[in-house]
C-alpha cells in the first residue's frame, strides 16, 4: 500500500524500484520490480531460488532523496501500528 502511494505521488521521479520482501504471509520471499508509475506483479521465489537473504528495497530516483523516502515509510508504519488491532503473535512493523 505504501509503495503504491509513493509511486502514485512521485512516480515520475522514481526511475526504478526493486526489492525482496519477507512477510508472514508466505514461506518464501516476495520479489518486487517497478518502473516509474508501473509495478510488475509481485512474485514469490521458489524454494530453490530463496537463499534466505534479508529483505531490501532499492530505489533509483531523480530529485527525491533517501531521507524523504525513509520518512514516508516511517510515517506509514506508525499510522499502520495505530490502526492495526493488537497482534497476539508478536508481529511488528519496523523501519530501519
Amino acid at each position: 500500500m505504501w509503495l503504491s502511494a509513493l509511486l502514485h505521488a512521485h512516480g515520475a521521479r522514481i526511475v526504478r524500484v526493486k526489492g525482496l520482501l519477507r512477510t508472514t504471509a508466505g514461506r518464501n520471499a516476495l520479489v518486487l520490480h517497478g518502473v516509474q508509475h508501473m509495478m510488475h506483479p509481485p512474485r514469490h521465489l521458489s524454494e530453490a531460488e530463496d537463499d534466505g537473504s534479508p529483505g531490501f528495497l532499492v530505489f533509483i530516483t531523480q530529485g527525491i532523496d533517501k531521507a524523504r523516502i525513509i520518512a514516508s515509510l516511517d510515517a506509514f508504519l506508525r499510522a499502520a501500528q495505530r490502526l492495526a488491532p493488537p497482534a497476539s503473535t508478536g508481529t511488528r512493523l519496523e523501519c530501519a
